[in-house]
């Protein structure tokens, strides 16, 4: 039977239009691990020194309202899940509801316009402070494998998905520089599959060579693509 969503737990997560649909069961979503999920986490550089610069709070409430709503309707687009908001961070995943078909493709183009939106809001927050805050933009992180989702209460359900690739977009995420993707291995060959791949390069850290020492993990290899914009 499927289940109703009297909260709007669905809607929150992948968008009315698709959460309304008929194909769209929110059951099966429990059925068991899925394999080919992406995940990305994307934070915003420099919250701390924009929040720390604000003397009205009302400024930034509605500077973070825009910018969590636009990244809601940017992941929703995409065909994407919006997983959750963690402080001035927001996490995505593909590959739990919808076909695989374009996901790398779609991933691109809302790791493109989550940028583009950062880079408005940081522009007109920077207008209402008198401190130069730098770096503006957004840190990505992206990774892919298998993603299991349980039923976060028994009240108020919620989804609550878990799984290695959560954890290591948020450490691929803490490698990135002001507007640059950091993707794992496995999220770059989905990627390069599509025909995508043509602005990555091999990630550099210390050691220049290709791996990313990934807390709690060890080292991966990694590749970066930059996406312009402020920095």
């Amino acid at each position: 039977m499927k289940t109703t969503d009297p909260h709007g737990w669905h809607a929150f997560h992948f968008g009315r239009k698709f959460a309304s649909s008929p194909g769209f069961n929110p059951d099966r979503l429990f059925d068991g691990p899925n394999k080919e999920c992406c995940v990305m986490f994307a934070d915003f550089c420099s919250f701390t020194a924009f929040a720390r610069a604000t003397e009205d709070i009302k400024v930034m409430e509605k500077l973070l309202t825009c910018f969590f709503t636009q990244a809601r309707k940017i992941i929703h687009r995409n065909s994407g899940m919006l997983y959750q908001i963690v402080g001035d961070s927001v996490v995505a995943v593909w590959g739990l509801h919808a076909p695989n078909g374009a996901m790398a493709k779609s991933i691109l183009q809302t790791a493109a316009d989550l940028v583009e939106v950062t880079r408005h809001v940081a522009d007109e927050w920077q207008s209402h402070i008198d401190l130069l805050i730098r770096p503006k933009g957004l840190r990505l992180g992206l990774s892919k494998g298998s993603v299991m989702v349980i039923r976060r209460d028994g009240v108020y359900p919620g989804l609550l998905p878990f799984g290695n690739p959560i954890n290591l977009a948020a450490r691929l995420e803490s490698a990135a520089e002001p507007n640059q993707l950091i993707c794992s291995n496995a999220a770059y060959r989905e990627i390069e599959e599509a025909g995508a791949s043509l602005n990555f390069e091999p990630y550099r850290g210390e050691s220049d060579d290709g791996y990313l020492d990934a807390n709690n993990f060890g080292p991966l290899k990694a590749w970066v693509l930059n996406l312009g914009g402020h920095s």
